[in-house]
């Protein structure tokens, strides 16, 4: 199962954590975080867009964002 989380870092970029995740939502699998520049009209609807078109981040920043999910499950 795939979970998008979204981390607004202002009103017009957005960054989004992809968690790959168990249906029971117990364990993490994998995960990445991609940020992008939206609209900044609704958060919540575009997450699924910087999730598909948002570059990627490296693990340091991944981190800092979501500093509670374990980076050594980080996908490169």
């Amino acid at each position: 199962m795939k979970k998008i989380i979204g981390y607004p870092l202002n009103i017009k970029v957005l960054a989004v954590a992809v968690v790959n995740i168990s249906e029971d939502e117990k364990e993490i699998y994998d995960w990445a975080v991609y940020v992008k520049d939206v609209p900044g009209y609704n958060h919540e609807a575009e997450k699924y867009n910087v999730a598909t078109r948002g570059s990627k981040t490296n693990k340091a920043v991944a981190q800092a964002l979501f500093p509670d999910f374990d980076i050594e499950k980080y996908r490169l």
